[in-house]
């Protein structure tokens, strides 16, 4: 595995690892426009190197972090339309 990426099953492996070591969550608030997709992704890279893996994006702009061992990650937004499968029956 090449640091800084993983695939979904070795990242969510990691991930209930953390939080079943350390079950501290902490919040944070941060705006981005919807076509900053590159300086969130950064902002989460960071927060990862810092020790705050992401756990859950929320709506508004508040996002839930585990603390854990800092590590380098890459995040990758892939924004995805709920309504498109629906939209296509019509």
């Amino acid at each position: 595995m090449v640091k800084g990426r993983c695939s979904f099953s070795v990242c969510n492996q990691n991930y209930l690892w953390e939080v079943m070591m350390n079950p501290t969550i902490i919040h944070k608030t941060k705006w981005f426009w919807p076509w900053q997709d590159n300086l969130e992704e950064a902002w989460l890279a960071q927060m990862s190197q810092q020790g705050l893996h992401l756990k859950q994006a929320h709506r508004l702009a508040r996002y839930d972090f585990v603390k854990g061992t800092p590590e380098t990650y890459a995040y990758r937004l892939d924004f995805q339309d709920p309504l498109k499968n629906e939209r296509r029956e019509e």
